[in-house]
């Protein structure tokens, strides 16, 4: 099968998990929303924000190297799983003690329990991402989706089902939670005989080969983190529960759009991993330009798409009580374009060996962000926190996309931006002009993706697949084989 057709067989089940669970995860969280109203819904997030937080000490960032390194040689595959198992675990514990201690003691109460509960499903699923990880490496993503689809089922039926018996904060929660048990079974039972045969039993070599750059990797994970959810802790501490669940509601709704650029990385991972080991950077350039130009295409009509139907899709999902979330969401929109250039950026630094560059980069957009919200929070609300954390992902997408394309010796594409944008410019007034004639939402979001590609068509920006198998036009100095670089050599 050659690399292309692996990549979208990859790709596509990837999206049919991932679109199965965020519809999964995006019904529970509706239910819960009416159910619970912003003050649930924003004790729910904010143990979830500190979970995430709690994870990444566990997880040392081992899976974005599991990947990397079984995708290079996976005859290590038991060794390297086992070695990742044993780190995990030997943190694990300690980390769930710490934070029941916390629960008790700063929180007591529904909030701390709620907090230990989410802690503790979350530390499983870290064990779990190792078999995922491996499923990765071997590019049979079509386990990881019946894993994400199996526990995303369980989650949702099990904790809708507590919402409409009428249990308690801690209760709905517990239930939610043991989609996480059944994540870990599916997935120790997928990977078991197809691919960690035999026993789990590490080496010294694994153990070294993980050790050294988990650390660089680690320090990326926890700083990403720290990134991703000093905003959220910072709105609990500094302005109110109400719009910590305001805000949360706005970022779920940007977390499902996400899901599709992730994925398509998700899956080019593995490949870029091996094109970027080689001497010969030529294929890695090529397959970062069509990846980074591809998501540039989608990322700009995301972004000007959320600013404009926000108000209505908000009141969709969440019902009445949450127009601030709409607010939320118009102020969030750059970031979701900004997003897509990050997520593509991230990956080829990662596959290509610059994770200490990019930890480094991470570091100073956090003390901006962490900073910024500190003075922002207190005057501005969640506003403040929009407006950092818009500016901090912009400044990251314009430095990572300058290194990237200096160290594979790529021009940026001037021409190909302006004619995307103003495609996006006339897909943005289409869509007001249907919603100002009361067209319903879900009727003109796809009216406007239309209209976007047809206007990337007209600009000759999107060239559908030809013989070369080609939908963006190679970058001037990128060679490309005439089968495309997205195909195995």
């Amino acid at each position: 099968m050659s690399a292309a057709r692996g990549l979208l067989r990859n790709s596509a089940a990837l999206a049919a998990g991932n679109f199965a669970a965020s519809m999964l995860g995006l019904f529970f969280m509706a239910a819960f929303a009416r159910s619970r109203g912003p003050e649930g819904l924003g004790a729910f997030q904010f143990a979830a924000a500190v979970a995430s937080l709690t994870t990444l000490v566990v997880a040392l960032g081992l899976d974005i190297l599991l990947v990397r390194e079984i995708a290079r040689d996976r005859s290590r595959a038991n060794p390297l799983a086992a070695a990742s198992l044993a780190f995990k675990a030997t943190l694990a514990l300690p980390a769930l003690g710490l934070i029941a201690l916390i629960a008790e003691i700063r929180y007591g109460g529904p909030q701390g329990q709620v907090l230990l509960v989410v802690t503790a499903a979350a530390l499983l699923d870290v064990m779990t991402a190792t078999f995922t990880s491996v499923f990765r490496a071997f590019e049979r993503m079509e386990y990881e989706a019946a894993v994400m689809i199996g526990g995303s089922v369980a989650s949702a039926i099990a904790g809708a089902s507590a919402l409409a018996a009428g249990w308690d904060l801690v209760s709905v929660v517990s239930c939610w939670a043991l989609g996480s048990v059944v994540k870990a079974a599916a997935a120790y039972a997928f990977a078991r005989g197809r691919f960690v045969t035999g026993p789990l039993v590490s080496s010294r070599a694994a153990v070294a080969s993980l050790a050294g750059p988990s650390l660089a990797c680690g320090a990326l994970a926890v700083i990403g983190a720290i990134y991703s959810n000093a905003d959220i802790v910072m709105l609990q501490e500094m302005a109110s529960q109400r719009e910590v669940g305001w805000y949360t509601a706005a970022t779920k709704l940007i977390s499902v759009v996400l899901y599709v650029p992730s994925l398509l990385m998700a899956s080019l991972f593995p490949l870029l991993s091996r094109q970027g080991s080689a001497l010969d950077k030529t294929a890695a350039a090529a397959s970062y330009d069509q990846a980074f130009y591809a998501l540039l295409c989608m990322g700009l009509p995301a972004g000007v798409g959320a600013a404009l139907v926000a108000g209505p899709f908000v009141r969709l999902v969440y019902g009445e009580g949450f127009e601030m979330s709409a607010t939320a969401l118009v102020l969030l929109s750059p970031y979701l374009g900004w997003f897509f250039i990050n997520l593509v950026n991230g990956t080829a630094m990662m596959a290509l060996g610059r994770q200490r560059f990019l930890a480094v980069g991470t570091g100073l957009a956090t003390a901006f962000n962490v900073a910024g919200n500190y003075l922002a929070i207190p005057r501005f609300g969640m506003a403040g926190a929009c407006f950092t954390t818009v500016v901090a992902s912009g400044a990251g997408a314009v430095l990572y996309t300058i290194v990237c394309h200096r160290d594979l010796r790529l021009p940026f594409r001037w021409s190909l931006l302006l004619r995307a944008a103003a495609s996006a410019a006339v897909m943005g007034a289409s869509v007001s002009a249907l919603s100002s004639f009361g067209l319903h939402v879900l009727l003109v979001i796809p009216a406007g993706a239309a209209i976007y590609v047809a206007g990337l068509r007209a600009t000759g920006v999107l060239r559908f697949p030809a013989a070369s198998g080609h939908r963006f036009p190679a970058a001037a100095g990128a060679p490309v084989s005439a089968e495309g670089s997205w195909t195995r050599t």
